[in-house]
């Protein structure tokens, strides 16, 4: 990708974990956590085939409602003994990733009177934003970060509010801008600083652990940054399935080696199963993050949610690793193609848009994430599929011609054609 020629300085390793679903506790719980409620959200998930459990915000608050950031450190409310709680974790079989607010502090943390002196500015949501441009703020940061990899043995971190960095340059509630020399500081320009802190992230955490998973967001990556991390999520969109989809289309096509996770994918028991099926089509080209109430979720949801993780994990290579192309981009990516060697998958999510399926040279996996039951479609060759609903349960048979034609597959299902022997097995 063409940012990794921009920046010549080695790649960030990224781990098979960083290629693995996750559950996550924000959009289902935001701040009303314990470590009781997410250790038995993660017996569910780990059920269901999610192995990760991401910590959001509410580890580091001592209060459920208002801004609270910067101490790093937990609180009485969320669990006595952190890294105790992580260890129980790991005895299950989970992987544990935790949240950071990595730029900001408000006035009734800890650290406040200590970093007050260094702010860039404060936000006009309250907190403030620390200048990366001091040596010794950094440093102290990511101490906070190496204390939680090393002591409490977290797997993964969540690197939140990098880019409100760049809005220092213009927000108008700047506090400390740099007029006439350093000021103490021991770098210059804004964007040094921070890239200095994504440089100490590589050094000083993969040196505690070099399978350590680190997620941006997609408002702060690029050239500079992107290989300080693992993984770019998509930014938030909560419902929306298209721009979820044009989401993960847009980073597929230019980060590189780096995993591309979704924004939390979410649900209430009130959903129709096609309903939340639809959401986690949108998003199968990225990792799954999951952020539901499992504990309360109805059986056909969890038994869904258990489907495609199961998919996504069987066709990983295909979906993550091999091949990614995007039919009609400028028409908000209406069609979505993830290929290797043995297999071809297919997201059609616009009626109407001609999904182009190729050649049946290898196994085809054309999925139907339209919200109908009538895709237009393009086969190289006339084949023969099996048609499964959005549980993966076969429901008929279908002859496909070559050329341009009318297929109906179910809500949320698929047809699946094997290509060696040119009809379905």
């Amino acid at each position: 990708a063409w940012m990794r020629r921009a920046d010549p300085s080695p790649d960030y390793p990224v781990p098979d974990a960083a290629f693995e679903p996750i559950y996550q506790t924000w959009c289902a719980y935001h701040r009303e956590i314990t470590d009781a409620i997410v250790e038995r959200e993660a017996d569910e998930a780990l059920k269901l085939g999610l192995g990760t459990v991401l910590i959001d915000d509410g580890w580091q608050a001592p209060k459920v409602y208002g801004q609270f950031f910067g101490a790093g450190l937990p609180v009485g409310r969320y669990t006595d003994d952190f890294a105790a709680h992580v260890k129980r974790l790991h005895e299950k079989g989970l992987k544990v990733a935790l949240w950071f607010p990595m730029t900001l502090f408000t006035d009734d943390c800890p650290i406040a009177d200590a970093f007050r002196p260094y702010m860039l500015y404060r936000t006009s949501w309250a907190p403030y934003v620390w200048d990366p441009r001091f040596a010794a703020r950094r440093d102290y940061i990511l101490a906070c970060l190496e204390r939680a990899v090393r002591d409490w043995k977290v797997d993964g971190l969540k690197l939140d509010f990098l880019d409100t960095w760049s809005q220092g340059y213009s927000d108008s509630w700047k506090l400390a801008p740099l007029s006439g020399g350093l000021g103490g500081r021991d770098i210059a320009d804004l964007s040094d600083g921070a890239k200095a802190v994504v440089e100490g992230l590589r050094r000083r955490l993969t040196a505690i652990n070099p399978d350590l998973t680190i997620e941006f967001r997609q408002m702060y990556y690029g050239a500079g940054i992107i290989k300080g991390c693992t993984q770019i999520r998509v930014r938030d969109c909560p419902g929306s399935t298209r721009e979820m989809r044009y989401g993960i289309a847009n980073l597929r096509l230019t980060c590189g080696p780096n995993a591309v996770h979704s924004d939390p994918i979410q649900w209430g028991p009130g959903e129709t199963d096609e309903q939340v099926a639809d959401s986690i089509l949108a998003s199968i080209f990225g990792i799954g993050q999951y952020s539901v109430r499992l504990t309360g979720d109805t059986p056909s949801h969890r038994k869904l949610l258990a489907h495609w993780v199961a998919f996504a994990k069987e066709h990983r290579n295909a979906l993550y690793r091999g091949d990614f192309r995007v039919q009609g981009l400028s028409y908000d990516a209406p069609v979505l193609v993830g290929e290797d060697k043995s297999e071809r998958i297919v997201g059609a999510y616009v009626p109407g848009f001609v999904a182009d399926c190729g050649a049946p040279d290898r196994r085809i996996i054309l999925l139907n994430g339209t919200g109908g039951e009538t895709l237009t479609v393009r086969f190289g060759a006339p084949c023969a599929g099996r048609i499964l609903d959005l549980f993966g349960r076969e429901t008929g048979r279908i002859d496909i011609p070559q050329g341009v034609s009318s297929v109906r597959i179910p809500r949320a299902g698929r047809i699946v054609v094997d290509a060696a022997i040119g009809s379905c097995r």
